[in-house]
């Protein structure tokens, strides 16, 4: 049996700032309406329409046919709104982040500009033009089409959607990405291991004490560092051999 989690988690604004960790957490729903107004400068929109459809982090859905309207292709659209984006917080990105009641210690220490990290195109995911980077690589691992037009985005470490005493994830940071992954039963051996892991180690490492193919898609390693000695023709356990049913 294995145990493990779907995500991590981020840490909240004041316990990051505790930790000398300057964070800060973003006010949402002002930034996107400062986006869309952006947005409809350069192309006025019918009354009631509207380009920028809510920020459902890492993503922010777009209005395919407000930017159709426009005559906007997806990559065009998309392109547009990251540029208008990264131009928005460069001037006022301070509007738009909580200011924290308890700042990071030692006192005065100053947290980053809200700035983005990544931001890639939907449309550029679609047809797989993603870096082939430890980022780019489970960027792609997480793509749906059914997100339709939209943007994938990441703000700076320790910057993210809440409030002072909120907490999130959604972020390609190490921080929110650290889950459990715990292993039992007889083909185990007790023990804290200090290793670097991930959930996909369970279908290879499975797989092997089954002596059964690997998924064909399977890019887990087999964690041989957890697993008693197999003698060929049963398990050990506890240095006693148990031999299959009929052998």
């Amino acid at each position: 049996m294995a145990l493990s989690g779907d995500h991590g988690v981020a840490p909240t604004m004041r316990a990051a700032n505790d930790a000398q960790m300057t964070s800060s957490a973003i006010k949402t729903k002002d930034l996107l309406k400062a986006l869309e107004a952006e947005l409809e400068k350069r192309w006025p929109v019918k009354k009631g329409e509207k380009y920028v459809l809510s920020g459902e982090y890492p993503y922010i859905q777009l209005n395919r046919e407000a930017f159709e309207a426009v005559n906007l292709s997806e990559l065009e659209a998309e392109t547009a709104v990251a540029d208008t984006l990264r131009e928005l917080l460069a001037k006022r990105g301070d509007e738009f982040t909580v200011t924290s009641s308890k700042p990071a210690i030692p006192a005065g220490r100053q947290a980053n500009p809200l700035s983005l990290g990544s931001v890639f195109p939907v449309a550029k995911m679609r047809t797989g033009e993603i870096p082939d980077t430890e980022l780019g690589r489970r960027i792609m691992h997480s793509y749906s089409p059914y997100v339709g037009w939209a943007i994938w985005l990441n703000f700076s470490a320790f910057q993210f959607q809440g409030t002072e005493d909120g907490a999130t994830h959604y972020s390609s940071f190490a921080y929110d990405r650290h889950v459990p992954l715990d292993f039992y039963g007889a083909m185990f051996v007790p023990g804290t291991y200090h290793d670097r892991v991930a959930p996909v180690d369970i279908a290879a490492t499975f797989a092997s004490i089954l002596r059964v193919n690997q998924p064909s898609s399977v890019e887990g390693h087999v964690l041989t560092q957890v697993m008693r000695p197999d003698t060929g023709d049963g398990v050990a356990v506890h240095g006693v051999m148990k031999r299959s049913a009929g052998k």
